[in-house]
């Protein structure tokens, strides 16, 4: 287990930091419900969760799942249409997007 004085952080920012990571994880993988989420990494209140995932993401939980989630056996179709050309209505969306 990694310790907090390694990253310089208090024991509760430790501990957020674990949850939030194993929240993030689970917003990328899974089609939980945020409250399933928030209650899935230890929080009994899931505004508290939301707040605290979103200071730590710079996103709220729902635009976290909104900017990562892809449906298992969807991927390559999702990746195929993130690397389109820019036309229409998918404005903004280069082949810079592209994975490698």
């Amino acid at each position: 287990m990694r310790s907090p004085r390694r990253y310089r952080s208090g024991p509760i920012e430790y501990v957020q930091t674990l949850g939030i990571e194993e929240a993030k994880h689970l917003l990328e993988t899974t089609s939980t419900p945020i409250d399933g989420v928030a209650a899935a990494v230890g929080y009994r209140d899931p505004t508290s969760f939301r707040r605290v995932c979103a200071r730590m993401t710079g996103v709220t939980p729902a635009r976290f799942r909104d900017q990562s989630f892809v449906a298992p056996g969807l991927a390559s179709q999702w990746r195929r249409q993130r690397c389109m050309p820019a036309t229409g209505s998918r404005q903004g969306v280069t082949r810079d997007h592209c994975p490698r």
